[in-house]
């Protein structure tokens, strides 16, 4: 849990799909807040309590949006973005973004992790 970085040398840090398996993951924010300089920005997925991936023997700690924001503000960081959604409507044309959504909803029904999404900037 200490990771061969100085204090504040990082600008990014990504975490997608790491923390879940943590059994102290809390520490693993506090390492990630100690490595990022002053408005370093932490970017981290975690799948949710009701995805199907949930209950996977690995993931020993899966906890709600809530939870993660109170636990990433308890650290100092700030949480400017958290969403569980794909992006569908990104395209200005109507029928690309009904295609679009039709195959990001296949996606997500049969390959993808249910997550939640943030963004987090050190205060």
């Amino acid at each position: 849990m200490r990771l061969p970085i100085r204090d504040g040398a990082l600008d990014l840090i990504i975490a997608f799909e790491v923390v879940e398996h943590l059994k102290d993951p809390d520490a693993a924010l506090r390492e990630f807040h100690r490595c990022l300089r002053s408005g370093g920005v932490l970017l981290l997925t975690t799948p949710t309590p009701k995805s199907r991936t949930a209950n996977h023997p690995g993931h020993v700690s899966i906890r709600s949006r809530k939870a993660w924001v109170k636990a990433l503000e308890s650290v100092g960081f700030a949480v400017k973005i958290v969403t569980y959604r794909y992006p569908v409507h990104i395209f200005p044309v109507k029928a690309l973004n009904k295609m679009v959504g039709a195959l990001v909803g296949l996606y997500k029904r049969y390959f993808s992790i249910t997550s939640t999404k943030l963004l987090c900037i050190k205060e």
